[in-house]
């Protein structure tokens, strides 16, 4: 078993590196930097929403996309809209607009 590093003079060690980095223009004081955030992802006007189905459920939802020949995530924007006016709301969910690539 290794022997822990003494706390003795602490306190100056954490001073003398917290100073460091305004004196240097280093990012961060802990000397790690952030990786960039995706710039997909900083301004998205977009929800995610995840359920749960039972197998039989969810292979019923399948069947139907099929039947229909419409995707699945259309069927439950449809489903989500029927939801709001069935509740006296306007029905305003929209599918996603992917960017072009």
């Amino acid at each position: 078993m290794t022997k822990r590093p003494s706390l003795v003079g602490l306190e100056a060690r954490l001073q003398s590196k917290a100073s460091a980095p305004a004196e240097t223009g280093a990012p961060e004081a802990s000397g790690v930097e952030k990786p960039p955030v995706r710039a997909s992802r900083r301004n998205t006007q977009v929800k995610t929403a995840m359920i749960r189905i039972d197998p039989d459920g969810w292979k019923a939802l399948r069947l139907l996309s099929i039947d229909l020949d419409t995707p699945l995530d259309d069927l439950l924007i449809d489903a989500a809209n029927e939801m709001l006016r069935r509740h006296g709301r306007p029905a305003i969910v929209q599918k996603r607009n992917r960017p072009s690539t």
